[in-house]
């Protein structure tokens, strides 16, 4: 019986272990005295926000996914978009860019979804392979395309986009060297060094939880 004894308290404590790591995970955040300005990033997977208690919990901003490729708008866009607002958050949208369609296809689906206003933060192009896509543009045509999407979509806007490429998108087309644009980069808890040139928001967790939001969200911190 003795042996069993040991293997329970043996369970306990790893699953004690467990939880505290898990706690320590979840409400993690960069340190304040570094980066005090912090964040959100959202999509339509992230529901039942309340957006008070995101500014509670310390957010000055949320940037909000609105549109992908040629076509796709995000459902929760409308919602997060006004209820960002109302919270009294600075709020930026996101476009998710895709390698299947055309630069200025995008840049029309981003700009019939986006509205101009004076208060929004400068936008941010994500860049990430897809599965759903298999097309790989050579380096020189994609520099072009992203070129054609930035000009089209900055008139819009009346400021520079940041682009955000994640590390193996950076890897293979080296985007932050071709386009002069600020940086977001994504790293969990470590800031990122896979640039190279310095960022200017990261995107720091994405299992991040606080009271009063349904699920994880992501993280930010803006660089001093």
């Amino acid at each position: 019986m003795r042996i069993w004894h040991v293997i329970a308290l043996a369970v306990a404590s790893f699953g004690l272990i467990a939880a505290a790591c898990w706690t320590y995970a979840t409400g993690w955040e960069p340190d304040r005295t570094r980066f005090p300005v912090q964040g959100v990033d959202v999509s339509a997977a992230n529901q039942g926000i309340s957006w008070d208690a995101v500014r509670a919990n310390g957010a000055t901003f949320a940037y909000i996914v609105a549109t992908q490729g040629a076509r796709a708008r995000d459902a929760a866009f409308q919602s997060h978009w006004e209820g960002a607002y109302m919270a009294r958050l600075r709020r930026g949208a996101i476009h998710r860019y895709s390698l299947c369609d055309h630069p200025r296809a995008q840049a029309t689906n981003f700009m019939a979804t986006v509205p101009r206003t004076t208060d929004q933060l400068p936008a941010i192009v994500e860049f990430a392979f897809d599965e759903q896509c298999a097309a790989r543009p050579n380096r020189e045509a994609l520099l072009d395309d992203v070129a054609s999407f930035l000009t089209t979509a900055e008139a819009h806007l009346g400021k520079p986009m940041l682009i955000a490429p994640t590390e193996p998108f950076e890897d293979e087309y080296a985007l932050s060297e071709g386009i002069a644009r600020p940086i977001r980069a994504s790293s969990t808890w470590l800031e990122p060094n896979y640039l190279p040139r310095a960022w200017t928001l990261w995107r720091a967790s994405t299992l991040k939880r606080i009271d009063g939001v349904d699920g994880p969200l992501n993280w930010n911190a803006v660089a001093q």
